[in-house]
């Protein structure tokens, strides 16, 4: 079924805070606290849409706080629900990224790699401090002679 009262983002989140539900809580809906359940969903659904760059912040904080709020009890505090929750989100976020991150293509390595020489180079902080006299004039390159290169395919 196609929502139309929302728009892209926010359906992209909704996604995500699902299959996070999906990938922590198979077989756990009802059993535990569902403010537990929700800051664990909505924090992968975060996680998840800002790593692909979109802000679901404004949204999101209230969200989760709400629901841990809702989840203390005398024997769990704020903290303790947020240390406990942090490394399954963590995992379900990286297994979603995972799988809808797309693989670097040679194009992308030879960019990062050029933006990595390029940073480098205008990085005043690396640049050696070389006085005219010290200067060093590259040696041209050492070309064989003809007569010193084996000849491929031609008959004595």
């Amino acid at each position: 079924m196609v929502r139309d009262d929302v728009d892209d983002a926010q359906a992209v989140k909704t996604l995500a805070h699902e299959a996070g539900h999906v990938i922590l809580h198979p077989d756990q809906q009802g059993r535990e606290c569902r403010g537990i359940l929700e800051v664990e969903a909505e924090s992968v659904a975060y996680m998840v849409t800002s790593a692909h760059g979109l802000d679901s912040s404004q949204y999101t904080f209230n969200y989760v706080a709400g629901w841990a709020l809702n989840a203390v009890t005398e024997q769990r505090d704020l903290a303790d629900i947020l240390r406990s929750t942090g490394q399954r989100v963590i995992g379900a976020a990286d297994l979603i990224l995972q799988t809808t991150q797309p693989a670097p293509t040679v194009t992308d390595t030879a960019l990062d790699a050029l933006e990595s020489d390029i940073r480098v180079q205008t990085d005043p902080m690396r640049w050696e401090a070389v006085s005219v006299d010290e200067a060093i004039t590259p040696e041209p390159p050492i070309v064989p002679s003809p007569a010193l290169v084996p000849s491929v395919g031609r008959l004595p």
